[in-house]
């Protein structure tokens, strides 16, 4: 599944290659800072 964006799913304990994408759905304004 290709994703435009993937915000790290911190609270996940399945970790394949680093952390897994929260659900899109999910993503909020305060996931992302300069």
């Amino acid at each position: 599944m290709l994703q435009d964006i993937c915000v790290a799913d911190l609270s996940n304990a399945v970790k394949v290659n680093g952390y897994t994408c929260k659900d899109t759905a999910q993503v909020t304004p305060q996931d992302f800072y300069f």
